[in-house]
């Protein structure tokens, strides 16, 4: 993971960039903003940490934007302040301040707006040592959890609690990093499976991100199970939202600060259904499944309803220490019923009273295939290379 992701500055080339941006959208007028200007930023903020620090900074700057509403003063009289940002404001009043008038008189010259510019003088030069030097309170203030990656081994199971009080427990054999700002709460689940009960926080969504799509959480609970080309999710409480990953943002042109709000597909999934689509952007349609069931390999219990047997396999995978190879025909055999994962060797051997397959074990592997019979035809029927 990249050094900005965990929280830790990789250089201010990234802030350099997004206030140059910044800069450009806001300041360019129309004529100017041409079609490759517009492509270039589009690519350049389609990158995740560009968009966290883009939106970052606009935070940051959300003063200068109080300030442009009121009336602007001459560049000639701003200079001719001579404001000195190497010394303090203190010392620079007093270096400048007029010689004791008589009592009744007005000061001379232009003191007033002296006074009315050094507010933004001290703002502009706070927000870009911010941008430029990014200090401690900057990475560890509004994110509580910037970047923390959660990891799990073979049969191992854990639950932790996330800084806005929501939680997680990941099965075996899964990984996730989570990412929290000021304005939302982004989860990303690499691959195994994860059961989130999210707290409801008004204008701060929690995301989970599984594959090519987004699950956006309600105040609800639901579990994400990522297979090698496939995502499953299942509402155990309230409800959630699954939509499309946005692709490169479109400028707003009415505030162009901000990508436009893209209107994509939304799916809603509610208590007691299941959503499932693949890495090819397929999606399946919601199915009725039992919240308890979703959740029971948290007690050691997997299980499946007319599931292919390649998925079977995924998940048993995860809890046992031997990898399990399933060849192509195999794997497309649907398989129902229930594992505890204590006794997934028995399992292993019992498939072929159920199925007509062959299992072959070895001190590091176990194989299963189609029997001979099959094994003539043309679908292939060996182990290595095959999904697993």
């Amino acid at each position: 993971m990249s050094g900005d992701a965990q929280g830790t500055p990789m250089g201010s080339s990234r802030w350099l960039d997004a206030l140059a941006w910044y800069g450009t959208i806001s300041e360019a007028s129309e004529a100017e903003l041409t079609g490759g200007k517009i492509h270039a930023w589009q690519q350049w903020y389609a990158h995740p940490e560009n968009q966290r620090v883009f939106e970052q900074l606009c935070e940051l700057l959300q003063d200068r934007l109080v300030y442009r509403k009121r009336d602007r003063h001459p560049l000639a009289a701003i200079n001719a302040d001579s404001y000195d940002p190497s010394v303090s404001v203190q010392e620079w009043r007093q270096s400048r301040s007029p010689a004791p008038i008589e009592s009744g008189r007005r000061p001379p010259g232009r003191s007033w707006m002296r006074t009315s510019i050094l507010p933004v003088l001290a703002a502009a030069a706070a927000a870009l040592a911010v941008l430029v030097l990014r200090p401690h309170w900057l990475r560890t203030g509004p994110r509580s959890t910037p970047g923390v990656t959660y990891r799990t081994g073979h049969g191992e199971l854990k639950t932790v609690q996330l800084a806005d009080g929501s939680t997680v427990t990941l099965g075996a054999l899964t990984r996730l990093s989570v990412d929290y700002t000021a304005r939302r709460r982004s989860v990303r689940l690499f691959y195994g499976e994860a059961w989130f009960r999210d707290k409801d926080i008004p204008n701060r969504p929690f995301t989970v991100t599984a594959g090519n799509r987004v699950i956006t959480a309600v105040g609800t609970a639901f579990v994400v199970n990522r297979d090698s080309d496939r995502v499953v999710v299942i509402v155990t409480s309230g409800t959630v939202d699954v939509s499309a990953v946005p692709p490169v943002p479109k400028l707003d042109s009415v505030h162009p600060l901000r990508p436009s709000s893209l209107t994509l597909p939304v799916i809603r999934v509610r208590r007691g259904e299941l959503l499932s689509y693949s890495n090819r952007g397929t999606i399946g349609p919601v199915k009725e499944a039992s919240p308890r069931t979703a959740t029971a390999w948290t007690h050691g219990l997997l299980v499946f309803d007319n599931v292919p047997l390649r998925y079977v396999v995924q998940n048993i995978d995860r809890y046992w220490s031997r990898p399990i190879l399933v060849t192509r025909r195999a794997g497309n055999l649907r398989f129902s019923g229930l594992i505890d994962e204590r006794e997934i060797p028995e399992w292993l051997r019992g498939l072929s009273t159920i199925f007509p397959v062959t299992v072959e074990e070895t001190r590091t592997s176990a194989c299963v295939r189609m029997r001979a019979p099959q094994a003539a035809q043309t679908a292939p029927n060996s182990c290595p290379g095959t999904q697993r």
